[in-house]
């Protein structure tokens, strides 16, 4: 298919052509994987983002081993990366009851609960620790602590030192006063 898509950094749609696979619903939206000749690669397009598409002459088959559920197999939303998926434990403080929050929609397939008391959950995913999961963990703010792996922990230990700072520096509208 030719497409014409504008992304959030672009300050113009571009046209193209590219190999759709499948689509793929995350978070009320809807993607659709798609194989760039361009970038030799698999890319993601919104689609609430592309502008205008048509079919081309053009013809390819997707090949026999190709799946769909297999490729999104270990990430959370909609990014896959080459980073090999990994286990991550998550520490969910059970004070507004979010332990129950994710007992019932639970973030991923693969989610095991490995230690529960009165105060928290250990709730351990096997995972590809990506951007989308990443501001999934940051959306439910202090009520959850990425344990392992310590990479992980750390980058958001970082980021929410750099939220911190940015409500004591005074700031309003991400401006200095």
């Amino acid at each position: 298919v030719e497409m014409t898509y504008q992304n959030y950094w672009s300050s113009e749609p571009h046209t193209f052509e590219v190999k759709p696979y499948c689509v793929k619903v995350f978070k009320q939206r809807w993607y659709l994987l798609a194989w760039s000749d361009y970038y030799e690669a698999f890319r993601i397009y919104s689609l609430d983002r592309i502008k205008s598409i048509r079919a081309t002459d053009n013809k390819f088959t997707i090949p026999s081993d190709f799946n769909a559920e297999e490729y999104f197999q270990n990430c959370f939303g909609i990014i896959n990366t080459n980073h090999k998926p990994e286990f991550v434990e998550l520490k969910v403080w059970n004070e507004e009851k979010k332990d129950r929050y994710f007992k019932s929609l639970p973030l991923h397939h693969s989610q095991d609960i490995t230690e529960q008391t009165d105060q928290y959950t250990i709730f351990r995913y096997y995972i590809k620790p990506t951007f989308d999961f990443r501001q999934e963990i940051l959306s439910h703010g202090a009520e959850v602590e990425v344990l392992s792996p310590k990479w992980f922990r750390d980058e958001i230990t970082s980021i929410s030192k750099d939220l911190a700072n940015s409500y004591n520096a005074n700031r309003v509208g991400g401006k200095q006063k």
